[in-house]
């Protein structure tokens, strides 16, 4: 994988001051590529902090737990355009056709190329392939779409107000103060916003937020048994979970099709809504 830390100084040194997008422009195409050796100390730790059942094959997210290096590597390379910090995750979704074994080697292809015009901003995918060895056929696809807010937007967003309302029904999570912390350290995903009260606040928020892939595969280990691949997961990001929280897991449908929702405990706005189908 690339170097974590080399990828973060670069952002840091970019700041906001990339130059954005502008005419006929657009986001040039750009690769990055590994190699992931298995790893179960750092799966079995993924399991834990996502309640996945045990068994001889991966989450249906594990690998995106793996991919942040190639994606800030992405980002932060010289040839982005856009200001990487501050970005949004809006959308994932991810299709995989067969089942992972939990010992394999996983061969990781991520590229970026082009933009949309977004009435707050510009948005774009990050699309990342997983094989099981060098020029096989790709097992696993996600479809990660981004979201660069102008600088107008930027000033005029505030921290959501969520309604109190009536109360949501279906299974009820408690999500404690360190799942952020806990998500980071198997993700590598140290974004401050997740990590303590103090760096969320540098950022705006009055709480540390749980990352949104952490409220995904939380999700998926509810419905492991309709997560069985061949199967795609369509999922939009609502409004942050602030840590500690309760939330509401809900989910509808039938089998082969479902539904679900991650909710504030005393209802309002979801958090998340997707749909995982079997293929």
């Amino acid at each position: 994988m690339p170097s974590l830390a080399a990828s973060l100084a670069r952002l840091v040194r970019a700041g906001t001051r990339k130059p954005g997008l502008s005419g006929a422009a657009s986001i040039p195409r750009i690769e990055a590529y590994a190699t992931v050796a298995p790893d179960r100390q750092r799966l079995a730790a993924f399991r834990d902090v996502c309640a996945a059942p045990p068994g001889p094959y991966t989450p249906l997210t594990w690998p995106y737990a793996l991919v942040t290096p190639l994606h800030l590597h992405i980002i932060s390379a010289r040839e982005f355009p856009l200001p990487a910090l501050g970005l949004v995750h809006v959308r994932e979704q991810i299709v995989q056709t067969r089942p992972i074994p939990a010992d394999a080697e996983l061969c990781f292809r991520c590229r970026v190329e082009g933009h949309r015009p977004h009435r707050r901003g510009v948005e774009f995918d990050l699309t990342t392939e997983v094989c099981l060895a060098p020029g096989a056929a790709v097992v696993w696809r996600s479809t990660t779409t981004a979201l660069a807010r102008d600088r107008d937007s930027r000033r005029r967003a505030t921290t959501p107000t969520i309604p109190t309302a009536v109360s949501a029904s279906g299974e009820r999570w408690s999500v404690t103060e360190d799942t952020g912390r806990r998500y980071a350290r198997v993700s590598r995903n140290f974004d401050p916003i997740h990590l303590h009260t103090l760096t969320s606040r540098w950022f705006g928020f009055r709480r540390p937020i749980v990352h949104g892939m952490w409220t995904v595969a939380r999700s998926v280990s509810a419905l492991h048994r309709d997560a069985a691949p061949p199967v795609r997961l369509d999922v939009r990001f609502r409004s942050p979970l602030f840590l500690p929280g309760e939330v509401v897991f809900s989910a509808h449908g039938e089998p082969g099709r479902r539904a679900f929702a991650v909710s504030p405990a005393w209802g309002g706005r979801p958090h998340l809504e997707g749909e995982l189908v079997r293929l």
